[in-house]
């Protein structure tokens, strides 16, 4: 049998370890590797599916319109209802975006550090990737970016908040890079704008730059990560190309019921963010000087481990999972952290204060 051929010099995308656990399994582990929400989702979330179960089928296909659900949505953000597409997770809906405007001919640009499952769509549709590899990446030089690595791109991905950095950039600066150059489309990633001290979601853009698509995920704040939801948000025109490659009934019955109820249910993500955030402010004043804490605008952070080698293991035998990113491109030596509950960011200050570099120190 022929396969594509590309599909041979593509390897297969390495996921954090825990992904292969099984339930009973991962609960027996602190989860801070995969930037996983440590509460679950809303009360309302889990009622209106058990209510849905006890009265209702499950044999019949979903709403293809996804209709009350992009009209949360679209309530939340004030966008038109047809400037929304809902799909099984952001990574989803980023595949199909990629899949719609990339081709071989097409150039790619994006910053390194970057989430790398991405680039498995954009090698697939073999769209020629022009990296922007900063000197310092905790501190990205974005108008060196913008001057010198965005004329000629057809497509560019940011992430904002910035994974695995936590940086954010500003609406106006993205904006003004999409007025800037009006034939690239600008594909901005905000999986994690909840956790942002500010909002600069582009979500809002859409409408005036027609060159913006936003993705948003169920994921992080919403604690929906078992249910894979996401959405896209930008003009109606991009919007349906998209949705000419894709099958609206994709969004499963569940997901379409979690989502609605989630974004309803805004006293419960304000209150989780609220203490997200609270954890992470205690976290970083409470990391030891050594680990080089990078401040951040998302439920995650940056340490460095380079002072402590044994720090991974350390982590493992204490069943505290967490990400090592040095495998990708400036950050040598450094894991991330999510923010979890306060309970679990203690165990993981404990485990760092009692390091055997401290016990050299001392």
């Amino acid at each position: 049998m022929k396969n594509d051929e590309v599909i041979d010099s593509l390897p297969i995308y390495a996921v954090s370890n825990s992904a292969k656990l099984g339930y009973q399994e991962k609960e027996t582990w602190i989860k801070l590797d995969w930037n996983e929400s440590p509460r679950n989702a809303s009360p309302k979330v889990i009622e209106e599916i058990t209510n849905f179960l006890k009265v209702h089928s499950l044999s019949y296909y979903p709403d293809v319109t996804s209709n009350e659900l992009v009209t949360a949505i679209s309530d939340k953000h004030g966008v038109p209802k047809d400037f929304i597409s809902v799909f099984n997770g952001s990574d989803n809906a980023l595949q199909h975006i990629f899949y719609t405007f990339l081709s071989r001919e097409t150039i790619f640009t994006t910053i390194q550090p970057t989430y790398t499952q991405i680039l498995q769509f954009v090698n697939f549709k073999g769209g020629k990737i022009r990296y922007f590899l900063p000197d310092d990446v905790l501190n990205i030089d974005y108008k060196k970016f913008g001057r010198e690595y965005l004329p000629g791109s057809d497509v560019v991905y940011l992430i904002n908040p910035h994974n695995p950095t936590g940086h954010l950039l500003s609406r106006e600066y993205i904006e003004s890079l999409a007025s800037a150059n009006p034939g690239t489309l600008f594909v901005i990633d905000e999986a994690y704008m909840e956790f942002a001290s500010s909002d600069e979601s582009c979500v809002g853009s859409v409408e005036q730059h027609k060159n913006v698509m936003v993705t948003r995920t169920f994921s992080k704040a919403y604690g929906l990560a078992g249910i894979r939801l996401g959405y896209a948000v930008s003009h109606r025109d991009n919007i349906d190309l998209v949705r000419r490659i894709k099958n609206d009934k994709d969004i499963n019955t569940l997901a379409q019921i979690a989502g609605a109820a989630a974004v309803a249910d805004t006293e419960y993500l304000d209150d989780h963010v609220k203490t997200i955030l609270e954890n992470r402010k205690w976290f970083l004043e409470n990391v030891p000087e050594r680990y080089g804490a990078t401040d951040s605008e998302a439920n995650f952070v940056l340490l460095s481990y380079e002072s402590d080698m044994d720090l991974l293991s350390r982590f493992e035998q204490n069943r505290i999972l967490v990400r090592d990113r040095s495998d990708q491109h400036g950050l040598k030596n450094r894991l991330r952290v999510t923010i979890g509950n306060r309970e679990q960011m203690e165990r993981v200050v404990s485990v760092l204060a009692n390091s055997k570099t401290a016990e050299m120190e001392a």
